[in-house]
C-alpha cells in the first residue's frame, strides 16, 4: 500500500478572494501571486460565473450570456495576470466592489 502511495498528494488546495476595483482592459490587467506553482486556477463570482486558467496558456475563452469574452493571460512563476479585451471589468471579473473567489490546485515542494 505504502508503495502504491509513492508520488501521490503532490499538490495542495489554495484559497482566496479578492475585491473588485472596477478597472478593466491592457492597461489595468488583473493579478494573483500564488505561495506555489499553480497546476489549475479557477475564480468564481457568486453567480457561478468564472475563468479558468492554466500555466503555460496564453488565452482564455469563455461564454458569458449571449456572447463569448476573450482574455489575454501570461504567466510569470508563480503569478497570473489576464485582462480581458471585452473592456468591461465585468468580464475581465474585476466589478467594483465583487467578491471573487480564487480556487487553486498547488504544485508540492
Amino acid at each position: 500500500l505504502e508503495e502504491g502511495l509513492t508520488g501521490k498528494g503532490n499538490c495542495q488546495i489554495y484559497y482566496t478572494t479578492y475585491t473588485g476595483n472596477g478597472q478593466y482592459g491592457v492597461s489595468a490587467p488583473n493579478s494573483l501571486t500564488f505561495p506555489a506553482q499553480p497546476l489549475l486556477v479557477v475564480i468564481l463570482q457568486a453567480d457561478g460565473l468564472g475563468l479558468r486558467f492554466v500555466p503555460g496558456c496564453t488565452g482564455v475563452t469563455y461564454h458569458r450570456s449571449d456572447n463569448y469574452v476573450n482574455c489575454a493571460v501570461t504567466w510569470s512563476g508563480t503569478t497570473l495576470t489576464w485582462y480581458c479585451t471585452e473592456n468591461n471589468a465585468l468580464a475581465q471579473l474585476n466589478y467594483l466592489n465583487h467578491i471573487y473567489h480564487v480556487y487553486a490546485l498547488l504544485q508540492a515542494g
